[in-house]
């Protein structure tokens, strides 16, 4: 059977979120961070400026053996925390501000949640993602939509 790893996995999700065409404000595109920072740590960086839709994807908790009957492969199932920025700027999401602003991040979790999960965006070997869509983290200045993804892939298995 096809195999995997997570940081296959978790490339392949970075690149569909990125290649996501918004449905409110299209204009403004996903963009991953860069690898050095964490989404937080990018936004404080930059001072929110130019954060829209900038995002990050770690890996969260622990990494689960399944029963699994293959005998050169085993089965894991990890999980991963996605986090995207949304500055709160004054007029930037529409004329109603905050509720627009709750509108487009309502809108892209939709989008980012069916991206996730659509199996023709796995890559051989990953078997499930669930996406948990959590409620957002509304700071002062930034707001941060995060989602915990589950998911489960074949690993090959190193016999010694």
């Amino acid at each position: 059977m096809a195999t995997t790893t997570f940081a296959i996995i978790r490339d392949q999700i970075i690149v569909k979120i990125k290649a996501i065409t918004p449905t409110l404000l299209a204009g403004d595109k996903f963009d991953h961070v860069p690898k050095r920072y964490t989404v937080e740590e990018y936004v404080d960086s930059a001072g929110g400026s130019g954060t829209l839709r900038r995002f990050d994807l770690r890996r969260s908790g622990m990494v689960e053996t399944l029963p699994h009957l293959g005998t050169s492969e085993i089965m894991r199932e990890e999980f991963a925390l996605l986090t995207v920025a949304y500055p709160k700027t004054l007029g930037r999401y529409g004329m109603n501000d905050r509720l627009d602003m709750d509108d487009v991040i309502r809108g892209d979790a939709r989008q980012i949640r069916d991206t996730i999960m659509s199996t023709g965006n796995f890559v051989s070997g990953q078997s499930e993602a669930q996406v948990t869509i959590q409620e957002p983290e509304r700071g002062d200045s930034t707001w941060f939509q995060s989602f915990l993804i589950r998911v489960l892939y074949l690993e090959a298995q190193s016999l010694t």
